[in-house]
């Protein structure tokens, strides 16, 4: 019924038609009589950095309403969105599907525009660095395949990157006939130089570039970003951070940490929406790379590093709802946001070993080589079988490696969230 008073007048309709616009901008467009929004579902405003201790965490953990029985623990894969991104991607997708004209359309250049200073902001670089893709593979492809490379050339890479940070160039250099070296370290490190002097060992006048994960999905390993980049400069070599496990979990600043490229997804750490990502692209080093697309805009028509987002149609709702999961972010304070990750997974960690004292971590167990991943090994165990176990019977979600099973604690799990995830580990050894 409320409803239909609201299409009985045009004053009431024009309201209920503008409302997507509304939301897009971030503003509230509350019709009078509806009812208040329960505390799970209402958005968190501005504010944030106010907060202290358990008011700031409930605060957060009412933006993330999940499925009743189920707890996502996978960030390194794909994170909730919260509220304030689902209102905005859930807008713009009814506005775009409502109107898809260019007349409509053409607002988005602007919330674009939005997304793009909100994220230069959390990354503390100008917003003339950022180029918005779809996702970390996509950015990652477009250095790979962006770079004048030549027979001789070598590429160093981490043997604990992602594997779109190991297969794309290793594929165009089956092609192409450069070299790929990869570099381990090790499991368990106990200095910066532990994990600094493989990668130096590989440098040479022939590198062109040092390739690697900030912190590995595959590991938890975090690396020392700031001191291989330097040791990249010193060899005249480009420094290509792949940043989705810390975009969203680490106070980041492109400047300090000196690499050339950046790059992150929205589904992970920053919780937000899927097929929006970000590409930092140091100044100096926009004009040396090729475009892989040329799409409806002449290639080279854009400048800086919009000249890499001519991607074909977007989905324009999800690029200006990443902007939210920004803002989120920022609220909080990018330098909190860290500290309750890693405080996270610490008592993680130490859940699972009370309930197993002899339990190993994959995962560092020295706190500075570590951040918001967490993986157990889980000796003579199925870890297909493990995942699916803790899934089935406590709606956990997380993701099986070789001989270990993986969890990724974040901002909005409290501490009974900890305790099921350590029981549920727990079960997965022999009594």
């Amino acid at each position: 019924m409320a409803d239909q008073r609201a299409f009985e007048t045009t004053r009431r309709g024009l309201l209920l038609r503008t409302a997507p616009a509304l939301a897009l901008a971030g503003l509230a467009a509350t019709p009078a009589h509806a009812e208040k929004p329960t505390p799970s579902t209402t958005p968190i405003g501005p504010g944030l950095g106010d907060l202290e201790g358990d008011a700031l965490w409930a605060a957060v953990q009412a933006e993330f309403e999940q499925r009743p029985g189920y707890l996502p623990f996978n960030a390194a894969n794909m994170a909730p969105p919260c509220a304030r991104v689902r209102r905005i991607l859930d807008a713009g997708t009814q506005d775009i599907d409502g109107d898809p004209s260019f007349e409509n359309r053409a607002k988005y250049r602007a919330l674009h525009e939005r997304t793009r200073s909100a994220l230069a902001a959390l990354l503390s670089c100008d917003a003339e660095t950022i180029a918005l893709t779809r996702n970390t593979t996509e950015s990652n492809n477009t250095i790979v395949n962006g770079l004048e490379l030549a027979p001789g050339d070598e590429i160093v890479l981490w043997a604990q990157n992602h594997r779109t940070n190991l297969q794309s160039w290793q594929v165009r250099a089956a092609r192409e006939g450069f070299a790929v070296k990869l570099i381990e370290t090790p499991e368990q490190p106990q200095s910066d130089e532990d994990l600094i002097a493989p990668f130096r060992a590989a440098m040479s006048d022939k590198t062109r570039v040092l390739s690697f994960s900030h912190v590995s999905n595959n590991s938890g390993t975090a690396l020392p970003a700031t001191a291989l980049c330097e040791l990249a400069a010193e060899f005249g070599a480009l420094s290509m951070v792949d940043g989705a496990q810390t975009v969203g979990a680490m106070a980041l600043n492109m400047a300090e940490i000196g690499c050339d490229v950046y790059t992150s997804s929205g589904q992970k750490w920053i919780c937000g929406p899927r097929e929006a990502g970000l590409l930092y692209m140091r100044a100096s080093l926009q004009d040396q790379l090729h475009t892989n697309m040329t799409g409806y805009a002449l290639a080279g028509s854009a400048e800086g590093a919009r000249k890499f987002e001519t991607l074909g149609q977007r989905d324009d709702a999800a690029v200006a709802a990443l902007r939210a999961a920004a803002d989120l972010h920022l609220d909080i304070g990018p330098a909190k946001g860290e500290a309750r990750v890693r405080e996270r997974a610490t008592t993680l960690m130490d859940l699972i070993q009370a309930r197993v004292p002899d339990v190993e971590f994959l995962t560092p167990t020295e706190p500075a080589y570590r951040l918001g991943v967490v993986i157990t090994k889980l000796p003579g165990v199925d870890p297909s079988a493990a995942q699916a176990q803790v899934y089935e019977r406590h709606g956990i979600s997380g993701s099986a490696f070789p001989g270990a099973l993986r969890l990724c604690p974040h901002i909005y799990h409290s501490d009974a969230d900890l305790e099921l995830a350590a029981h549920a580990i727990s079960e997965l050894f022999p009594a």
